[in-house]
């Protein structure tokens, strides 16, 4: 028999990533406003980022990378200023909620920092505050505010009217002590950082409390002075413990995962994290207080270390190379110190040629068709040009080294345009090495003396830097070759941390690997690396001369090449290329030639090779609810239907119990006056309408739609009395199957909208009755736009008209459901 516990709630509406994270990026804010005490962070929906910048009282936005794009905000009290902002949160349309503490309120912006709204004062009341901290906004844009001071949470609508609120000072369950940081999940879950109590509590959208874990201490699931939460997409749990100088990640009902972070100013150190936000992407961002900075880190989907500790990819035909030819230019030109390498779409290879400070163009096979170029600074001359490539409509791109700038020209050697000079800033060299192109055209080259790369548009315009010198994750120590895979991440060779290094489009450091050595995976300066069309990562090992074969995150695939003049040896490879057959192209620096290699299978035909998994205890398909229609649209003063259906079944339900509890948040904005199961028998253990009903059923005859994978499980009727938004959600279900097995159906809710309806005017008058302070109710009778006391005669003379001719809950004052003498008195004392 089926077992369905199922419990509704209606309320304003609102895979396994890696759990080991390195810190990919800091920033402490740009020359235009470094961080004073940051607080809180949030994100919009492009990825940008928002920090309450609480001693500086004013909120900085960034891209993703930490680039700085704006800020607004002085000390004050005035519209758009700040005293002490904490909170920060971002709604749908872009718009930045700020929670502003000492002056005990909530500013709405636009995304540039356009001052739009306020609402709260200090005080216990509701939409009074005393000292807001966190602010979250569910799907619905409502938003929710942690009142630390006054030790609750508040609920308002996306322009400030207040909706709901719980909390008391204490320690049983649903209490807080100085509560600061707080997440909304997917399903409208709300999660507060209680941190006096050193736990975590989540809650329901409307306040009703679900679980809590958490007590001082150290320990793993343990906190000190938890500030900051944040949810990812999969619904973990992300808390930033303050007192432990570290983040924790726990499931949604609050087992540990893991932990990173300790005390420190380093990378992957915290000093005082007390803000936690999580992209998209699954990449984590903490704001730390003391340190005054924010760190951003990726989750490790492959190597742990730079160093990689990977399981060894087995080794096929398409992995071992044999030498098919080596040219050492034409009669022409032959070379002297061959560097970079590259293609055109027609498979023909361009050499930069820098002792000879000339491109060379050759066939697949190395039959020499033209070259150009000469020693000097002109256009189209070089002073040791030594990075090359080509884009998709056969353009040529030159690092010309000496002269600290990039040239473009046509296939054939037309000179086309030029950029950079030497120096430091962006669009400036000092050295660059090697040069790539990506998929829309995107022009990226390492400037290696400036132990950086930059990306510019296809003419030259900047776009985007990163790296300085160093060898933390993201630093470079003399960098070499680039290259682009299909997906657009970057990899580069730092020569002299003897490493490959990939990053996302815009720098984004995403993992590294090898060390100093001569070991499989290890490297002695590296200078060229390459990506073939399976994502495969070639690296030319100069100092070990040798090409050493990865998978995309680092392990170790294959090498080939020893030291020497013969087929299939090397001196000094600098630079490698693959061609979309899979054939593997060098460049040797002092072998003054370029030899071609061809894997045994051509890479058009490799078979991909499954992993076999492990056959594990097979999983139950999960079910999900379903509301038909959704979202509910009601006309203010009608009712109407939503029929809620379990789908997913194997074979409907043959026989079930079914306890519903259904509740309305506001019943100012409607009631539930209906709710019907399936023909056959129901229980109800409330009158409607009500704010609440409790229901049970039983299905014992098998009528639940044997034989399909459907089951209507009941229909649920709304009257709508206010205009506004809420939403029948379904936040816990139970569901055992005939064998006792329980499975827990995918969740959902149906938002519910309480449209105004028209009112006719009134007899005598040309002016329809208008709702002035937006309760639902329409005080201002003959539509002058203010209630006196000609109002109350005109209700009074048309008492008996209004039930048949305007909708009754627009004139109901008393909410009775009626028109009746109490209506013109509450009317009568509001002139």
């Amino acid at each position: 028999m089926f077992l369905l516990l199922l419990l509704l709630v209606s309320s304003i509406q609102i895979a396994t990533a890696a759990d080991n994270y390195q810190s990919v990026a800091k920033w402490w804010g740009s020359p235009d406003g470094a961080f004073s005490y940051p607080y809180g962070i949030a994100f919009d929906s492009a990825g940008n980022v928002y920090i309450a910048d609480s001693g500086n009282n004013r909120v900085q936005k960034f891209t993703s990378s930490g680039l700085f794009i704006t800020m607004w905000g002085t000390s004050g009290s005035d519209n758009g200023q700040f005293r002490t902002p904490t909170g920060i949160a971002v709604d749908s349309a872009g718009n930045v909620y700020v929670a502003d503490r000492d002056n005990n309120r909530v500013q709405k912006f636009t995304s540039t920092g356009t001052y739009l709204a306020k609402w709260g004062t200090s005080g216990t009341g509701s939409g009074q505050f005393s000292s807001p901290y966190g602010v979250a906004i569910d799907s619905a844009g409502n938003v929710y505010v942690v009142d630390r001071g006054n030790h609750r949470v508040q609920k308002f609508t996306s322009s400030g009217i207040f909706v709901a609120k719980w909390g008391s000072s204490g320690s049983e369950n649903g209490q807080f002590s100085y509560p600061e940081g707080i997440a909304i999940d997917g399903t409208g879950n709300v999660y507060v950082a209680d941190e006096s109590n050193h736990r975590v509590e989540k809650f329901t959208s409307i306040g009703t409390f679900l679980t809590a874990w958490g007590t001082k201490g150290s320990e793993d699931g343990q906190f000190a002075y938890p500030d900051g939460v944040a949810v990812d997409s999969l619904g973990n749990v992300y808390v930033a413990d303050s007192g432990n100088n570290r983040v924790q990640k726990f499931t949604s009902s609050g087992a540990f995962i893991t932990d990173w972070g300790s005390s420190g100013t380093g990378s992957g150190q915290f000093s005082s994290p007390v803000d936690i936000a999580v992209d998209s992407s699954g990449n984590v961002y903490v704001a730390e207080y003391w340190n005054n900075r924010v760190q951003k880190f990726a989750p490790q989907t492959s190597l742990p270390t730079v160093t990689p500790v990977a399981t060894p990819v087995p080794t096929t035909a398409a992995d071992i190379y044999q030498s098919v030819a080596k040219w050492s230019g034409s009669p022409s030109g032959a070379f002297s110190y061959p560097y970079g390498i590259a293609f055109d779409s027609a498979g023909n290879v361009y050499v930069a040629d820098s002792g000879n400070n000339r491109v060379q163009k050759f066939t697949s096979s190395g039959l020499f068709i033209t070259m150009w170029g000469t020693s000097g600074s002109d256009n189209g001359q070089f002073r040791t040009p030594t990075g090359i490539a080509v884009d998709s409509a056969g353009n040529v791109y030159v690092a010309d080294r000496d002269n600290n700038r990039v040239q473009k020209f046509t296939s054939t050697g037309t000179y086309l345009a030029k950029w950079g000079t030497s120096g430091t800033g962006s669009g400036q060299f000092s050295s660059p090495y090697g040069v790539a192109i990506d998929g829309a055209g995107n022009v990226y080259v390492v400037d290696r003396g400036n132990h950086r790369v930059q990306k510019f548009t296809s003419s030259g315009i900047f776009v985007a830097k990163w790296g300085s010198s160093g060898s933390e994750n993201g630093q470079f120590s003399y960098p070499e070759g680039i290259a682009i895979d299909g997906t657009g991440n970057v990899y580069v060779a730092d020569e002299s941390n003897h490493r490959v290094e990939k990053f996302t489009s815009i720098g984004t450091f995403l993992t590294a690997w090898g060390t100093k050595g001569s070991e499989d995976g290890q490297f002695a300066y590296p200078d060229g690396v390459a990506v073939d069309s399976l994502g495969n990562v070639y690296v030319a090992d100069s100092g070990n001369n040798r090409v050493q074969k990865f998978t995309s995150s680092g392990a170790f695939i294959t090498d080939w090449g020893s030291s020497g003049t013969g087929s299939g040896q090397f001196s000094s490879p600098v630079d490698i290329a693959v061609d979309s057959s899979g054939n593997v192209y060098v460049a040797e620096y002092w072998n003054n030639r370029v030899q071609k290699f061809a894997p045994q299978i051509p890479i058009s035909t490799v078979t991909t090779v499954a992993t076999t998994v492990p056959t594990t205890t097979p999983i139950t398909t999960v079910s999900a609810f379903r509301f038909a229609p959704s979202p509910l649209i009601i006309p203010r003063g009608s009712t109407g239907a939503t029929v809620l259906y379990l789908d997913g079944l194997k074979n409907g339900i043959s026989g079930f119990n079914v306890s519903l509890s259904l509740s309305l948040v506001d019943p100012t904005v409607g009631e539930i006056v209906g709710v019907s199961l399936p023909g056959w028998t129901m229980q109800k253990n409330s009158t409607l309408p009500a704010d609440t009903v409790w229901l049970t059923a039983l299905d014992s005859n098998g009528q639940s739609n044997p034989g399909t994978s459907t089951a209507q499980i009941g229909t649920i009727t709304i009257r709508g009395d206010r205009s506004g938004q809420t939403s029948l959600s379904i936040i816990q279900a139970r569901v055992d199957d005939d064998s006792g097995n329980s499975i827990s159906p995918h969740l959902v809710a149906c938002p519910v909208e309480v449209t105004a309806s028209a009112c006719n005017p009134f007899p005598g008058v040309s002016s329809s009755p208008k709702d002035l302070d937006g309760d639902g109710c329409y005080e201002d009778i003959n539509g002058n736009g203010q209630i006196d006391f000609n109002d109350v005669v005109l209700f009074f003379n048309n008492f008996d008209w209004i039930p048949t001719n305007e909708p009754v809950s627009a004139f109901d004052f008393n909410k009775n459901g009626q028109i009746d003498f109490n209506d013109i008195v509450i009317l009568f004392n509001k002139v």
